[in-house]
């Protein structure tokens, strides 16, 4: 009876625990927005709102065959989509999806619990594809928040800070499992390939047109971090080379068939020929973001050898460029070296040579034009290309974020729309007009994307490379010394060149409109600095959490433990977990030989002692309301007395009660407390099992 009435008191609350439950499953969906879909973020919209509605108007809750006729309708949506979400994103969308319908039958325990444990996995995905300090935190705070919910349910009614507490109390607990776990355990590859659609793509894309990068330095997402191991080169040094693009079609910059790669894996092509390495060595390591491409960032000119002892799969590209061998899905790192002074040297073949100087014959009269003029008056190379600096730099040229609309680009005059009219673009228009300007003088050209400089942090001595760092040059081939890097910005905007984006660019960047985003106050002295430590923890949290590699991670073991067998490894794993066990099972035990009795089960205690010392023990799994049933078989004369007791003892025990209530429990308790002891003492100590 009495175990019946909590049971009832718990269902009569749901209500209030199903909003609670409602905003935590808003909360958890929403860390995977960027993973789902605009169709079924809004069927989880209609499904959560649904369910918001019913527990304010119970009489609209959906009937049984309509939740079936949705969950139908919503699963072969996921299965048609399949092929271009790819193996995980479909499970994703799937549990998502189950995830949002369940909350519209939620009537039972069972549901609450299995709606909780749903929860729990959709925070465990949100890992999967990122896994920063900060989002991670977030992760445990939510997982703290669902725990709570799930405590104040199925237990004892306790105020919110209780259960939060004690949620709290068992996730960090379990923290040191989970750090042994994490040192000990084999690292495996994960069976899974996180998709690389288009969509799902960050920072440089394969092919640019003018403007492209001025629309991506307006964010503020990281790109990668670096730390060197050897001395910082100049700020006006660090060109991080992503992509070389030397076909163009009049207004599309892209890599041609000889500089490009398969996706089908990386090869050595016979264009690539090691460069002389000369001048001294840097040697940096790359924490990269995912951004679902296969090219990485390096300063020019990479020691291939450097390339080979990484955890990535990483090989010199064409155009002494570097590529993973697959999408970069995760946080990943890679160490190399590098020698800014050599020269990329490799000669060029016929093929080549041909591309690097092929121009669409319509496109941009007036700067084909020029450069044959440039050709016939500067002879020399090097003095062509100044010229065409001198140009830009002596005209009024204007640098910035947003450039008018180029509205000769149907006609493939949209470079000499630029030049001779607007006048005003980015890093881009500037590159892309020299590099055509040196092609039509007769000098092969190409464009660079990548990034330039980054942000140096003293705290922990790391550069942060923001998106807003994307940044495009030129480079032309000279007899005798190869391709030389050449910066059309450095004549319009020394500033960008020498130090960065320039306080009147900042201003025009989107992420300056973004009232939390920290880059917007970097010129408040107190807050920039908190946004570094901020950095600083994130770059520690990727440099030994997200870096710790199986490559580290044998390193380590060998360093600790020798030569590694199989057997060793499991003996390792093994001795760390019960040793932890043994820790964790000491700890608890003496904090409860230390951990005072409430006072109702003091007593209790009490009865029980003088019980067993007339010959009758009670077990520990025996409820209290059959050993009731027990003791008075045994002793008939406590029949009335214990009984009473037992009901006041059970109510205070299991019951929600208010203080009025408790109070009086704990009145009769007392009362009968002393009529038992009293009875007991007169009780024979081992008296005879009656009939």
């Amino acid at each position: 009876m009495i175990n019946n009435t909590v049971t009832n008191k718990k269902f009569s609350q749901l209500p209030q625990h199903a909003w609670a439950l409602l905003v935590c499953q808003g909360l958890n969906v929403s860390l995977l927005v960027s993973e789902l879909t605009s169709w079924m973020l809004l069927i989880i919209s209609v499904c959560l709102c649904w369910r918001g509605l019913t527990l304010i108007k119970p009489a609209i809750k959906p009937q049984r065959l309509m939740i079936l006729l949705l969950a139908c309708s919503g699963s072969i949506a996921i299965a048609i989509s399949g092929q271009e979400l790819g193996v995980l994103l479909s499970m994703l969308h799937l549990l998502c999806f189950a995830y949002a319908l369940k909350s519209l039958e939620l009537t039972t325990r069972k549901d609450f619990y299995q709606i909780v444990l749903l929860g729990v996995f959709i925070l465990a995905s949100v890992l999967i594809f990122s896994q920063s300090l900060f989002l991670s935190f977030f992760v445990f705070c939510l997982l703290v928040l669902n725990l709570s919910l799930l405590s104040a349910y199925f237990s004892t009614p306790l105020p919110l800070k209780n259960n939060l507490y004690q949620s709290g109390k068992t996730v960090l607990q379990s923290i040191p499992l989970a750090v042994v776990l994490f040192v000990f355990f084999p690292r495996v590859a994960p069976f899974w390939q996180v998709p690389s659609a288009k969509s799902a793509q960050t920072g440089l894309s394969e092919s640019v047109t003018p403007g492209d990068i001025a629309h991506l330095a307006r964010s503020s997402a990281l790109a990668f971090r670096v730390k060197f191991f050897t001395d910082i080169p100049q700020y006006n040094q660090l060109y991080w080379r992503a992509m070389v693009m030397d076909d163009f079609d009049g207004r599309t910059w892209q890599q041609s068939n000889i500089s490009s790669v398969k996706n089908t894996g990386i090869t050595n092509t016979p264009d690539i020929t090691p460069a002389t390495l000369i001048g001294e060595q840097t040697r940096y390591q790359v924490m990269v973001e995912p951004s679902y491409q296969r090219w990485l960032f390096s300063l020019a000119v990479v020691n291939p050898e450097s390339l080979k002892d990484n955890q990535m799969t990483i090989d010199q590209g064409p155009n002494y460029t570097i590529i993973n061998s697959k999408p970069v899905s995760q946080t990943s790192s890679y160490q190399i070296s590098s020698y800014p002074q050599s020269l990329l040297n490799s000669p060029l073949s016929d093929h080549q040579w041909l591309t690097s100087l092929r121009l669409p014959s319509a496109s941009n009269p007036k700067l084909q034009a020029q450069g044959r003029q440039l050709s016939l008056r500067y002879p020399d190379v090097i003095e062509r290309a100044q010229a065409i600096l001198n140009i830009i730099r002596e005209e009024d040229f204007y640098y910035t974020l947003t450039p008018p609309l180029l509205t000769g680009a149907k006609s493939g005059h949209e470079l000499d729309q630029f030049f001779y009219q607007t006048k005003k673009g980015f890093c881009v228009h500037y590159a892309s007009v020299f590099t055509f300007m040196m092609r039509a003088s007769g000098v092969p050209a190409r464009l660079v994307t990548g990034y330039l400089g980054g942000e140096y942090n003293k705290q922990s001595g790391h550069l942060s490379i923001y998106q807003y760092d994307a940044h495009a040059w030129a480079e032309i081939w000279i007899k005798d010394q190869g391709w030389i890097s050449v910066d059309p910005t450095s004549a319009v905007n020394p500033e960008r060149v020498e130090s960065g984006l320039s306080q009147m660019l900042q201003q025009e960047a989107l992420f300056n409109n973004d009232f939390l985003n920290l880059h917007r106050y970097k010129h408040l002295a107190w807050l920039n600095n908190l946004r570094l430590q901020l950095d600083a923890l994130d770059y520690q949290w990727t440099r030994l959490v997200l870096g710790y590699s199986s490559k580290k991670q044998y390193y380590l073991l060998k360093q600790w433990f020798g030569h590694l067998r199989a057997w060793k490894i499991a003996a390792i794993i093994g001795g760390a977990l019960i040793l932890l066990m043994s820790v964790m099972w000491l700890v608890n035990l003496k904090s409860a030989k230390r951990k005072p009795q409430v006072k109702w089960l003091a007593q209790y205690q009490q009865i029980l002692a003088l019980l067993k010392a007339k010959g009758l023990t009670k077990p520990d799994t025996m409820a209290a309301s059959q050993f009731s049933r027990l003791v008075i078989e045994r002793f008939p004369l406590l029949t009335t007395n214990f009984i009473a007791y037992t009901q006041s003892f059970e109510a205070i025990m299991y019951q929600a009660l208010t203080p009025e209530q408790k109070a009086q429990c704990l009145i009769e308790m007392n009362y009968y407390q002393g009529q038992l002891t009293k009875q007991l003492k007169k009780l024979p100590k081992k008296p005879k099992v009656s009939d």
